[in-house]
């Protein structure tokens, strides 16, 4: 592979894959540990082009399964490999998708209406604590967050915005 095709390909998918570890492994650094595990074997893999690996996206996800379901074990958790695994791992796979989506749309926002939206679904704050804290009004902070609603379902035409982004921050 070209590095322009090697760098293409870990821009395209290493968020994704990190965020499908995730729902694997519960931990974030974990997860990127194994999704950069897996970039290197797959590199290493296709040194010379000789492999024969014809999706690297199918062989990416795959390796970064594997790894994760390893990763479950030594933690002392068994995954029945089944009709209700694959069921799951279809679920993880979309949800990652879905989510990777939203959080390249999040960052292409202008900056402050960004931390407005992360200070409400991310962390949960209300809107009067937002506005007390970035000294706006309260009105202004319901304004920011419609349009960034707006503005990432319109860019990512998914559906249900509401239901990923309550998947992506569960509110303790």
């Amino acid at each position: 592979m070209r590095i322009k095709d090697i760098s293409e390909l870990y821009n395209r998918l290493f968020r994704p894959l990190c965020l499908y570890a995730l729902k694997y492994t519960g931990d974030y650094t974990a997860a990127e540990d194994i999704v950069q595990d897996c970039f290197i074997a797959f590199l290493e893999k296709t040194e010379g082009d000789k492999s024969g690996i014809r999706n690297a996206d199918a062989y990416l996800r795959t390796s970064v399964r594997n790894r994760c379901i390893d990763f479950v074990r030594k933690q002392g958790i068994e995954i029945p490999i089944g009709e209700d695994f694959d069921r799951m791992d279809n679920e993880y796979t979309e949800v990652s998708r879905l989510e990777a989506q939203v959080w390249k749309r999040i960052e292409a926002l202008p900056h402050r209406q960004r931390q407005i939206l992360l200070m409400s679904k991310r962390d949960g704050m209300p809107y009067s604590e937002i506005a007390r804290e970035l000294h706006l009004s309260e009105q202004t902070v319901k304004n920011q967050i419609s349009r960034a609603m707006k503005k990432i379902r319109h860019a990512s035409k998914i559906p249900n915005l509401q239901m990923v982004l309550f998947l992506m921050f569960p509110v303790i």
